[in-house]
């Protein structure tokens, strides 16, 4: 099974760790730490964005 994960570079380590161990494909994209500093709507918007 193939999942997508869209993550924080906070959790890039941890999430890492456990995409090494999985059976399963996964594509990850990390977003920068930043956004959690900007207004709601970037960050929804950058989620939004790798989405589409």
């Amino acid at each position: 099974m193939r999942f997508h994960l869209i993550g924080c570079e906070v959790f890039c380590r941890e999430i890492c760790h456990v995409m090494a161990r999985s059976r399963h494909e996964l594509d990850i994209r990390f977003l920068s730490k930043g956004l959690h500093n900007c207004a709601g709507l970037s960050m929804r918007q950058r989620i939004q964005d790798c989405l589409d």
